[in-house]
């Protein structure tokens, strides 16, 4: 199956839990819900029926996701839309599940301070990633 893009608006469900994988591997996890609102006949808003989207994000946007993020925030999550199917009771389910590949706040409704996030190590701008192991750099 093709991978499909998506980009999903709404609030998180609850605070984003941050996991570590046997390889010692960071994972965060969280769930999105994202409600239509429209006007009533009689003019006032009600929310229509709440879609809730499964997350997963890897390593460092994990990491951040979970210091930064919290329950009630809205975001924007950008990722790979893929369906997870398992068993439940003997009867096969399927879900949907986002591998989030950037996500933030969004600014729609509030204001963000920025800070960027400390490297653990940073690539040295004077190394040249073409050179050889002889000191000269590649032929073509």
């Amino acid at each position: 199956m093709p991978a499909i893009d998506i980009t999903v608006v709404g609030n998180l469900a609850r605070d984003p839990e941050l996991k570590e994988t046997s390889r010692g591997v960071s994972l965060c996890t969280f769930t999105i819900a994202a409600s239509e609102r429209h006007r009533d006949d009689d003019g006032t808003w009600a929310d229509g029926p709440t879609t809730w989207v499964r997350c997963s994000a890897w390593r460092d946007l994990g990491e951040h996701i979970s210091a930064t993020l919290r329950k009630g925030d809205r975001v924007i999550v950008t990722g790979r839309l893929a369906e997870r199917e398992y068993e439940h009771n003997g009867a096969k389910q399927s879900s949907w599940e986002v591998t989030v590949s950037d996500a933030g706040p969004s600014l729609k409704f509030t204001e963000a301070k920025l800070a960027k996030a400390a490297r653990a190590s940073a690539p040295s701008s004077k190394a040249d990633p073409w050179q050889t192991d002889d000191g000269g750099t590649p032929p073509f």
